[in-house]
């Protein structure tokens, strides 16, 4: 009898264990038009378990992660989250570099943006105006003061005092086993020496013949059009930004559209939040020529 109540305990406790594992199976984001459907759905918990709430607040809502339509940062578009300082991150550098005196400025402009999240230094749910009518709240849950279990995307034992990571599951070798859900490539740091540089101005022909000229521009941006509207830089054109005194920058948004960029198949989104395929470099080669 004490036998048979053995196995039936060790048998319920290889039954917990096989609905915890299906219960925690990573999905994936279906990539398919809009923002809704994309990683940047910071609603989506990847995990029929639920257990976002474990690592961030979860507003109910898919655009206050990033933007607010009152009391925004300046400097961003409507933007939800305080912009990191400048001055703490190092660059990429070359001995190739023909503009900025041959070296690579701390980053500025829209990257900023995209660098409140992916440097890791600010929790992901850590905005400024909080959904509905309480604006500007204060307290843990609230702008940049970080509760326990409110997670930045950073790499593993780089997370800012006081805050988790997003990678102590969503990482290859992490609890999540599906590879559509590891963001490793996407926690950057502040360590930006090797990725492709930002915030640095796009040169002329006279100062390096081996880049193509912007086809148009307006005077805040310069862009290398595709035949859709050409007085506006379309979502699949990949576009440079201006300095305020006439120059253009290559930006993170140069690249990449952070709301997805439908594809020409007219269903799916370009992968990596890319402007355009990048099959046989195309991407690469709209600035190189190689």
């Amino acid at each position: 009898m004490k036998s048979n109540k053995l196995q039936a305990a060790g048998f319920g406790l290889v039954f917990c264990f096989i609905l915890f594992i299906l219960a925690t199976k990573a999905i994936s984001a279906p990539n398919t038009y809009g923002i809704t459907n994309t990683r940047h759905n910071l609603m989506v918990t990847y995990s029929p378990m639920g257990s976002l709430i474990l690592a961030m607040n979860k507003y109910g809502e898919v655009c206050v992660y990033c933007h607010t339509p009152h009391g925004a940062a300046a400097n961003a578009p409507l933007w939800n989250r305080t912009l990191p300082a400048t001055g703490n991150y190092t660059p990429y550098s070359s001995t190739t570099i023909d503009v900025n005196g041959g070296t690579i400025p701390q980053p500025d402009g829209i990257s900023l943006a995209c660098l409140s999240c992916h440097d890791g230094t600010i929790a992901v749910d850590a905005i400024i105006n909080a959904p509905g009518s309480g604006a500007n709240l204060s307290g843990p849950w609230y702008g940049n003061n970080e509760s326990p279990n409110h997670y930045a995307l950073a790499q593993i034992g780089q997370s800012t005092s006081g805050t988790g990571s997003c990678l102590e599951c969503h990482r290859n070798g992490g609890l999540l086993a599906n590879p559509d859900v590891w963001f490793d490539v996407a926690a950057f740091t502040q360590n930006l020496s090797n990725q492709h540089p930002i915030s640095m101005n796009y040169p002329t022909p006279s100062q390096d013949p081996k880049f193509n000229p912007p086809t148009n521009s307006n005077g805040s941006l310069a862009w290398f059009e595709t035949g859709g509207m050409a007085n506006r830089a379309d979502d699949n054109e990949i576009k440079l930004y201006g300095d305020g005194a006439g120059g253009y920058k290559v930006q993170c948004a140069s690249c990449h559209n952070p709301h997805g960029t439908l594809s020409s198949d007219g269903v799916n989104l370009y992968p990596t939040f890319l402007r355009k395929a990048n099959s046989s470099s195309d991407l690469c080669t709209t600035c190189h020529i190689k």
